[in-house]
């Protein structure tokens, strides 16, 4: 088909052009009403969770990912979910953080990795980490699975930038009391944050000995020993005991 510009002589279209014009608008007319199905990526950081606690829920609380069933086997977003409210028997299940405001038995994105606003309960502006003490929800301290991006100006409950889905570390300290062995004892935790040596914290955690026993049987670790300990599950589990520590 040819373009007519101003001074030339028009000539009526050929039939070529005619039946271009036709198919063009057949084509047009006949077009889908839907978009194109394209395949989307999936967003690793995010899932799409149902609440089963009976609580309408804020942005940025945290909840373990109960995967009692999947709502559908894989959404071609995002993989969808059941979660609930933190809980003394839950803590050691995956954690992720509601993006949007939940209420109950409905569905909203979270993030289950990379950075989100969290609701931490802060006990100490030189906290740099955050992690789940039951029905307490998520608490700061010096470890734990979340680490705090915010600068922190206070104390109590607030929503802080935080980085989700780490793994919980490797922690260390020295023992209120012998470690027998197969049996728990309470770690004073020690960390570097408070100066250039390693100090106390003023957090306690309770480790286990449990089998298979790092401590051979009839055998301790004495009080005072430095220790530490890795989050197995859903427990500290003592890891190994430093050079001055007497296992007798």
């Amino acid at each position: 088909m040819h373009r007519y510009r101003k001074g030339q002589t028009w000539r009526p279209p050929s039939a070529a052009d005619s039946a271009a014009m036709s198919d063009a608008v057949e084509a047009f007319r006949s077009r889908s009403e839907s978009p194109p199905d394209r395949q989307l990526p999936i967003d690793g950081n995010q899932i799409i969770v149902k609440n089963e606690s009976t609580d309408d829920l804020d942005a940025g609380t945290v909840l373990v990912v109960t995967a009692n069933s999947l709502l559908t086997a894989v959404d071609r977003d995002f993989p969808w979910t059941t979660a609930d409210i933190l809980r003394t028997s839950n803590t050691h299940l995956p954690l992720c953080v509601l993006l949007e405001p939940l209420i109950e038995d409905k569905i909203r994105p979270a993030a289950i990795a990379g950075v989100a606003v969290a609701s931490i309960d802060v006990g100490a502006t030189t906290h740099r980490f955050a992690y789940p003490d039951g029905a307490a929800g998520m608490v700061s301290g010096t470890f734990g699975p979340f680490q705090i991006l915010s600068n922190l100006t206070e104390t109590g409950v607030q929503n802080v930038w935080c980085l989700v889905g780490q793994v919980w570390p490797t922690i260390r300290g020295r023992l209120a009391g012998d470690l027998l062995s197969g049996c728990t004892a309470t770690m004073h935790v020690w960390d570097s944050a408070y100066g250039v040596a390693p100090a106390a914290t003023g957090e306690d955690v309770t480790i286990t000995d449990y089998q298979p026993s790092s401590i051979a049987a009839s055998k301790k670790i004495l009080s005072s020993s430095p220790v530490s300990a890795r989050w197995i599950g859903y427990a500290w589990h003592f890891e190994v005991a430093g050079t001055d520590a007497v296992n007798q």
